[in-house]
């Protein structure tokens, strides 16, 4: 999460990155990403990238409940790390995680005054969550304006090969070197569909569509918790939702197998999703998905945790 500024080539500089966060599954960005599953086994990373914990309220080591505390110990970490190596180039993480943990506004924004204040510069990694998917644009606009915007898969339509970085005219300092020149760059149909896509987005007001049918399902989510022991936790904004299996309620142990069979009941009824981290559901569907076809697809979904917590299973 945090990148190590000064030459832009020459000597490795250093990353300050989150726990549990992922950047990709090349040997660089698995580095800076904060992932066992993408790097155990490998050996050392590339150099220069140091973690620090993300603030995830529901599941943090020091067992805090009051998300002002579980703020205030990562953004101590994060400066922890600004002070012991001055030469932090960027903060690097995603606005909201994958999983998705979604931070509260004070911490971006204590975050960013720390970037500020050492001299490093905020990049936001919206991959996962850019072009409507959070009920915005960007999951930036919930937060703040970052330095540097990094954008793909939804920006190809989610079926071609596109992404970019968003940043200030400042910035573009490397005119004079071919950084990230490939033979099958700039491709016109990638292009055409990124194009196509956005305008979409905008013509139909899509984000308004996910912000919306995001509350509604958000509503539905956190009665299921109360009704069904095994949802420790639902979180999310927009159409970027998780909901966290748990085997116990009170340790918060996580419900692995089970999250497993869920997914594969599910599925036999029509409905894919994956799961992170072993036992948490994420739904991220289509933008243009009705709220009866939502509707149809939570039935299923909580017919099969009902199913499993009666101990139907394999």
């Amino acid at each position: 999460m945090l990148c190590q500024q000064r030459p832009l080539l020459g000597p490795s500089v250093p990353y300050s990155t989150f726990w549990d966060s992922f950047h990709g599954a090349g040997f660089g960005s698995a580095g800076i990403g904060g992932e066992e599953h993408f790097s155990g086994g490998l050996g050392p990373m590339l150099p220069g990238a140091f973690h620090v914990g993300f603030p995830n309220y529901y599941r943090n080591p020091w067992h805090f409940e009051n998300p002002k505390d579980v703020d205030a110990e990562c953004l101590r970490q994060m400066e922890l790390v600004m002070q012991r190596h001055p030469e932090i180039a960027a903060v690097i993480g995603e606005p909201i995680s994958a999983t998705p943990v979604v931070p509260s506004k004070k911490y971006w924004q204590g975050a960013k005054k720390l970037c500020e204040q050492y001299g490093a510069l905020l990049i936001f990694d919206e991959i996962i969550e850019g072009f409507g998917r959070t009920g915005k644009m960007f999951a930036a606009e919930h937060y703040l304006t970052p330095d540097i915007l990094v954008l793909g898969k939804s920006l190809g339509g989610g079926l071609l090969p596109l992404a970019g970085i968003v940043t200030k005219e400042r910035y573009n300092v490397l005119q004079h070197r071919s950084i990230g020149h490939y033979t099958h760059e700039k491709n016109a149909m990638s292009a055409a569909a990124g194009m196509a896509g956005i305008d979409y987005i905008e013509q139909n007001d899509l984000c308004d569509h996910c912000a919306k049918l995001g509350e509604y399902t958000m509503d539905r989510l956190k009665k299921m918790q109360a009704e069904h022991p095994m949802i420790g936790n639902v979180m999310g904004t927009g159409l970027h939702l998780g909901i966290d299996l748990v085997s116990d309620s009170k340790t918060k142990k996580r419900a692995v197998a089970e999250a497993e069979m869920v997914m594969f009941k599910c599925m036999e009824k029509g409905l894919a999703f994956k799961t992170i981290e072993g036992n948490i559901i994420t739904l991220r569907p289509v933008l243009v998905i009705t709220r009866e076809e939502m509707d149809k697809a939570l039935d299923i979904l909580e017919q099969s945790i009902d199913d499993v917590e009666k101990g139907h299973k394999y």
